[in-house]
């Protein structure tokens, strides 16, 4: 071969050399050193995290002639002719391709041979789920109770596909994802040391494509360094790899919100004739749509590589535009378009009417939000309509004692009652007003300050329950009472949290922090028990009660 594989070049060759993958390593190194050495080891994770690597450099550890910290040296004879296939104490089996019983019958019969150069005979079985039940079958008691020379390490990317039988026998180690800065950094020295012309917003593309499988992001690199012309940069590779960009996903994203159907249809054009991969272009949008809804929840843009400050302002932008509810929607309707493709007769189609489909789902959804927006708005409009009718209504009735007459009788003359004074809205107010009047300049100009303070805490309601009080005030202890008639308002203004809220107010006007305040009905007014006025006017229980219902906090708007 006239060239290796950038990923076989860069294998590595000691325990040192592998990548982030230490709760495996060092248990390793420890038994070598130790020479506490298993009779088999189970390997399992994902593609290209390094299980083959390491059972690689096990073989080699176990059987160098100069171990160093439990490394192989790489140097001796065991090392090399491990290294370059020719040593035929250690095996490397297929599981894929050799999973038949006879298969591993024919290793059972040979295990029982001493190793003609190693210490070891050591059996690498890759892709280990893929055996028969009559293979595992033929493997478990060799497994358990192999002869003091062999050693097992089975690797696989589907632990769960493998008998219990067979895992108990093994030690397992678990290979972990590889970070993505573990990447970067292993991509920068083989760029460095190879001398690939590619940019940083490339490097990091590539790991994020990788998803934690370092063996991916070699062969990545390898193959952009063969097939683009320097410099590497984002834009070259996305075309190689048939990616699509975030900003074509801004744009289709910003379509949807438009509702503009065209536009969504021309990308769709646009997409098939770039000759992208249409299935891998529905899962990148789910993913792009995971990013957008974790920048709209965190307000972070950390998922974002490679992108213009212009464009994760657009991002932010578009973030802020579509609610939590509708992004969770999107993304179960684009992964249940993921799953439908791959019974689609026609891609292209089944990709239309998926967006169209969320497109009209997402107008729906906008219709009803403003028709319930509408509806609460109508029925806040009627409650402020029937506090400010009631409220009126009580204000101008006249206050008029009804006696009640019995029917005279014929003899005797009835007896005309005088006509009850009936005291109109002005004459009211004129009283309010004198009883305010009663205080000092300064202070009825607190008092003034006082409700102004109140409305504009939007508390329209407890400033007219304070209008028909007579307020007194010396010096910083103020007094206010009500007829006894009026024994609902001074219960609904003693209530601690008004109090405290004209406490508040009081202490703002007059700058004294020492106020304080009394409320009670006057002495010269009948008890309280023998009051005949309700604890509550029946339009305030009825609108009390709607608001209640409709979830609306009771304060009434100025």
């Amino acid at each position: 071969m006239s060239r290796i594989a950038l990923y076989r070049e860069w294998r590595p060759q000691t325990f040192s050399d592998v990548v982030a993958q230490k709760q495996v390593v060092y248990p390793l190194k420890q038994s070598i050193i130790n020479g506490e050495i298993g009779h088999a080891y189970l390997f399992s994770g994902t593609r290209g995290t390094g299980k083959t690597s390491v059972a690689k450099i096990l073989a080699k550890a176990v059987n160098c002639l100069n171990p160093s910290e439990g490394n192989p040296c790489n140097q001796c004879e065991i090392c090399q002719t491990i290294n370059d296939g020719s040593l035929l104490d250690v095996m490397e089996i297929d599981a894929a391709s050799n999973n038949s019983v006879d298969n591993i019958r024919r290793i059972t019969d040979e295990i029982v041979f001493m190793p003609t150069r190693a210490k070891y005979k050591v059996y690498i079985i890759d892709e280990v789920h893929m055996l028969s039940t009559g293979a595992f079958n033929a493997l478990l008691k060799t497994l358990e109770e192999p002869p003091e020379h062999a050693i097992f390490i089975l690797a696989t990317t589907e632990p769960y596909r493998i008998p219990a039988t067979v895992t108990s026998r093994c030690q397992r180690f678990d290979f972990r994802r590889i970070p993505q800065d573990a990447i970067i950094h292993k991509l920068i020295d083989i760029a460095e040391i190879d001398q690939i012309d590619i940019d940083e917003l490339a490097i990091l593309s590539i790991a994020q494509l990788s998803d934690g499988a370092l063996r991916d992001a070699i062969s990545l690199l390898d193959q952009a360094s063969s097939g683009i012309e320097a410099p590497i940069t984002r834009e070259k590779l996305f075309d190689m790899v048939g990616i699509v960009q975030d900003q074509f996903m801004l744009v289709l994203t910003s379509a949807l919100l438009q509702n503009d159907l065209q536009k969504i249809l021309s990308l769709i054009d646009e997409l098939v004739m770039s000759g992208r991969d249409l299935e891998r272009f529905v899962t990148e949008f789910a993913q792009f749509l995971r990013n957008l809804l974790v920048t709209k929840l965190t307000g972070t843009t950390e998922d974002w590589f490679g992108l213009s400050d212009q464009d994760l302002e657009q991002i932010v932008r578009s973030a802020n535009q579509i609610s939590e509810t509708i992004l969770l929607n999107w993304i179960e309707e684009i992964s249940k378009l993921s799953s439908e493709l791959k019974f689609s007769g026609d891609i292209r189609i089944a990709i239309e009417v998926g967006l169209i489909k969320i497109l009209n789902q997402y107008q729906a959804t906008l219709g009803n939000t403003c028709s319930e927006e509408q509806t609460r708005i109508k029925q806040i409009s009627q409650i402020e309509k029937t506090v400010t009718q009631s409220i009126t209504n009580e204000a101008i009735q006249p206050e008029v004692q009804v006696e009640k007459i019995s029917e005279p009788k014929p003899e005797v003359k009835p007896q005309v009652e005088p006509e009850p004074q009936t005291e109109t809205v002005s004459a009211k107010q004129e009283q309010v007003k004198d009883q305010q009047s009663e205080l000092p300049s300064d202070q009825h100009q607190q008092w003034q300050q006082v409700l102004d303070f109140l409305a504009k805490e939007h508390r329209i309601d407890l400033k007219m329950l304070l209008s028909p009080a007579n307020v007194e005030c010396n010096n910083n202890q103020w007094h206010i009472t009500y007829q006894g008639n009026l024994q609902s308002h001074c219960k609904a203004v003693s209530e601690k949290e008004n109090k405290q809220l004209i406490e508040k107010a009081l202490q703002n006007s007059t700058g004294d922090q020492d106020v304080r305040l009394d409320i009670c009905l006057a002495e010269n007014q009948a008890s309280p028990e023998n009051n005949l006025n309700p604890d509550e006017p029946t339009w305030m229980k009825e609108v009390r009660q709607m608001a209640k219902d409709l979830n609306i906090p009771m304060k009434v708007e100025d």
